[in-house]
């Protein structure tokens, strides 16, 4: 059985996250989650693929975009007692909307050298400037490898140290939804750590893959950053 805080939230299957493939929310962040009846926000685990087949994207690409370029607004919520109340909500504040892509719309921090970038299909990515220099150079950009912490969906009995990543996919069944991650993306993998709690096996890895960034995005950041003035610690 999956535990609720590594099940998707669009297929119900594992995520194995992935930064650029497979990411997670966080609960306190507050983005509305309107196409559920059952949830005021939307937060936990995430195939990027699922939520560019999932039929309400365009809902959800919306809420992402208001969530992210707003610094703080006022959300009306329906309560336990049948009510509508009005809930303060803080967003993200990159509140400058520098592009309308054909892939997208990018919004741009007006204190930090950052941009969110919501894709039209849904999903949403945030960019530094290492990122977007690349980007703007051509460059195929790899995304954090990070330090991560999983509780395997059951007890694989084995020395797990010894997997490479698609035997891992595959003990968690769910290699055909990162299968063009490992065709195209040049994932790495590395084993860190792993050990018993009562709930099961925690493993503690590192992964990364090429992010499948929009041809449009990166010829953007090709022409803006050429005569963009990066903004100083001193002045935000």
């Amino acid at each position: 059985m999956i535990d609720d805080d590594e099940a998707c939230r669009f297929c119900g299957r594992f995520v194995l996250e992935v930064d650029g493939w497979a990411e997670s929310m966080r609960p306190y962040h507050q983005m509305r989650a309107s196409w559920d009846e059952n949830a005021s926000f939307f937060w936990g685990s995430f195939h990027l693929g699922c939520i560019r087949n999932f039929p309400e994207r365009e809902t959800f690409r919306r809420e992402a975009a208001t969530w992210v370029s707003t610094v703080e607004d006022v959300v009306l919520l329906r309560g336990g007692d049948g009510e509508t109340h009005e809930v303060p909500r803080r967003g993200l504040g990159f509140t400058d909307l520098v592009a309308r892509l054909p892939s997208g719309e990018l919004y741009e921090n007006p204190r930090f050298n950052e941009w969110a970038y919501v894709e039209e299909s849904g999903p949403f990515h945030f960019i530094d400037m290492h990122r977007a220099e690349a980007l703007g150079r051509g460059e195929r950009v790899r995304g954090s490898a990070g330090g991560r912490s999983i509780l395997l969906s059951k007890d694989p009995q084995v020395d797990v140290s010894t997997w490479d990543l698609v035997e891992l996919l595959d003990f968690l069944d769910v290699r055909d939804l990162y299968q063009e991650m490992l065709d195209t993306l040049e994932p790495k993998y590395r084993y860190v750590d792993s050990g018993r709690n009562r709930f099961g096996l925690v493993l503690d890895y590192s992964l990364s893959c090429i992010q499948a960034y929009p041809s449009d995005l990166a010829r953007f950041f090709g022409e803006y950053l050429s005569g963009y003035v990066p903004k100083r610690l001193e002045d935000a």
